[in-house]
């Protein structure tokens, strides 16, 4: 019987999600709007962004990075079911920053330029005006290599329950 989740499928998945979770930091990832001023982050301002919101508006997407790299650290050392946990995490956490995206801004432009005629500049942004209005290439890839290593993590854990892994074979003496 061919083993579910051979070592040669295991290299696989595990380079595609490395390989995505690379490129996520060399794409641009978000368009940030301040104000009425927008601009595309990538790579270590997108981490200091998530920082920043992490701190500031509580959101934890941040945190997908080490939960990810924990899974992506037992995924390899073939601990299937604790790998999917921190995988199905990561997923979670990525998939909080939706709750900064924000396509359509429902902005008061007369506080904004009000603000900018009484002092000739423009007012420091408030947390509340600090919205993804975009979400580039990045972002889906930081997502789809936060998912195959949970499904990767989960396909395991089945061969691993059902006893028809290489690995759970390989345990049991069977050739």
């Amino acid at each position: 019987m061919k083993p579910l989740l051979g070592g040669r499928y295991r290299f696989l998945l595990l380079s595609a999600t490395v390989a995505l979770y690379l490129a996520s930091f060399a794409l641009p990832a978000i368009t940030v709007r301040v104000f009425v001023h927008e601009e595309d982050r990538s790579g270590p301002a997108v981490l200091w962004d998530g920082l920043q919101a992490c701190l500031c508006l509580g959101n934890p997407a941040v945190l997908a990075h080490p939960c990810f790299l924990l899974g992506l650290f037992l995924y390899a050392s073939r601990r299937w079911a604790t790998a999917a946990l921190f995988g199905g995490a990561a997923v979670l956490l990525v998939l909080s920053t939706l709750l900064l995206y924000q396509p359509d801004p429902s902005f008061d432009h007369g506080r904004y330029w009000q603000a900018v005629r009484s002092t000739n500049e423009p007012p420091w942004p408030d947390p509340e005006d600090h919205k993804i209005a975009r979400l580039l290439p990045a972002y889906y890839c930081w997502l789809a290599s936060a998912v195959l290593l949970t499904i990767g993590s989960s396909v395991g854990t089945v061969a691993g329950l059902w006893g028809t892994g290489s690995d759970r074979q390989s345990e049991l003496g069977v050739k």
